[in-house]
């Protein structure tokens, strides 16, 4: 009898796994020297499971978290393999007034793939976007232009295209630093 695959929330045990599936989606999207994830780095910045929850700091709600670890993930094993994940975050939609999940990747390793495990892996971000939205948020993702195998599925599992949008992004220390003199700039002259 074959073993079921099974969603779960990461575990800290699952950095190293998850640090090298992040090195495989970057090399298959021929990025391989723009991934600078490693397993400290996630370590710092994704909530695990077996995570402690954050103390609460006086004079902060408890819904709002200054803590770094602001992803999440979860895994997907078959057996003792841990054979996909779906790494995201959660957003907010000022026009729907509701939150929502955007889901930075989704990898299958190779020697997984074409077994439903990505619909299962969706079916999973479908229910926690559900879960924190009362049934009206929405998911969200990007997908590389050239890959074309991937936007084929996306469509088939009710994923649209957002062609009318146009994806911006400020990225990097010196980029940020330029951003934050042109607003200390602003606030100077407006004295």
């Amino acid at each position: 009898m074959a073993t079921q695959p099974q969603i779960r929330r990461a575990l800290r045990a699952d950095v190293h796994e998850i640090a090298a599936m992040i090195q495989e989606l970057a090399d298959f999207e021929k990025e391989s020297d723009s991934n600078k994830a490693t397993a400290e780095k996630l370590l710092e910045t994704v909530n695990f499971a077996d995570d402690a929850p954050p103390e609460h700091i006086p004079g902060f709600p408890l819904t709002s978290s200054p803590s770094r670890k602001v992803a999440h993930c979860f895994v997907l094993t078959i057996g003792e393999q841990v054979a996909g994940m779906a790494l995201f975050f959660y957003n907010y939609s000022t026009w729907l007034a509701s939150p929502g999940v955007y889901l930075e990747d989704l990898y299958v390793r190779p020697e997984f793939r074409r077994r439903g495990l990505a619909t299962l892996l969706f079916g999973a971000l479908a229910e926690e976007t559900q879960r924190i939205s009362e049934g009206k948020g929405r998911l969200e993702w990007w997908c590389l232009r050239w890959n074309e195998g991937a936007l084929k599925f996306y469509e088939r599992i009710g994923g649209a295209r957002m062609e009318e949008w146009v994806s911006i992004r400020v990225a990097g220390g010196d980029k940020l630093e330029h951003l934050k003199k042109l607003a200390d700039e602003v606030r100077a002259n407006s004295k």
